[in-house]
């Protein structure tokens, strides 16, 4: 079903007049007339409606979405809001995304008895040989453990900690 809109809601101003403080407020005031609020809006746009098609596409096209979550994250309530939402979804995305760092590093890690040479010892390097294709095939793993290692007082002061200990676990993962 094609909605329409009375050409009135859409021609009462000419916009290039107005700031974008005032398009946002005369929207708003659109949708209140409308009794919807703008999650009903975005709702409805995010639905599988084919009308709405290239809406939901716009929303998806660039960073907006991203923009919006910081946005929220940085307000009191929407970060209680996203934390409450996120908090088992976050955990379970991040052990898929681990998960799958993992599946890379075994193969990183497979070696038959054959292979264990005494060439291969004397060459052996753990910073080439380990440390750096760990790392690379695991920065989601590396994150995680970086942070397990901050002190409660670097967690929040929001730095990573430099004493001896930290570093050692830095430099090494």
């Amino acid at each position: 079903m094609q909605v329409l809109l009375d050409p009135v809601y859409t021609s009462l101003y000419d916009t290039q007049f107005l700031t974008e403080e005032q398009k946002i407020h005369g929207v708003l005031l659109l949708l209140r007339g409308m009794r919807l609020s703008v999650l009903d809006l975005v709702t409805k746009i995010l639905g599988d409606r084919p009308e709405y098609k290239s809406w939901k596409d716009g929303l998806f096209k660039g960073r907006g979405f991203e923009f919006f979550f910081d946005a929220m994250a940085r307000d009191k309530r929407g970060s209680k809001v996203i934390e409450r939402k996120f908090n088992g979804t976050a955990l379970h995305m991040t052990v898929k995304v681990i998960e799958k760092e993992m599946k890379v590093v075994k193969k990183l890690m497979r070696m038959t008895m054959n292979e264990v040479t005494p060439e291969f010892l004397y060459a052996f390097n753990l910073e080439s040989d380990v440390t750096r294709p760990f790392t690379t095939a695991s920065p989601s793993l590396q994150t995680v453990l970086l942070a397990a290692t901050q002190s409660p007082k670097a967690i929040q002061n929001n730095t990573r900690e430099t004493t001896p200990v930290s570093l050692f676990f830095h430099n090494r993962i």
